[in-house]
């Protein structure tokens, strides 16, 4: 499985939206959130972003 990623600028990994980071999952990819605790990792968003994704175009799946 090949994964597409965003290209860097001046050396860095672009900050991205939640929209757009979904469109780098392809399908059949695990997708793993981890965090320290303390509120610090929320993902709601990214996770509705899925969804939203999922609803519209099918994909990513399996």
């Amino acid at each position: 499985m090949k994964i597409n990623k965003p290209s860097r600028i001046n050396g860095r990994v672009p900050v991205l939206s939640a929209q757009e980071a979904v469109n780098y999952i392809p399908d059949e990819a695990t997708l793993c959130i981890l965090g320290a605790g303390g509120g610090i990792l929320e993902a709601t968003t990214l996770i509705t972003a899925l969804a939203d994704k999922y609803q519209t175009t099918q994909s990513p799946r399996d």
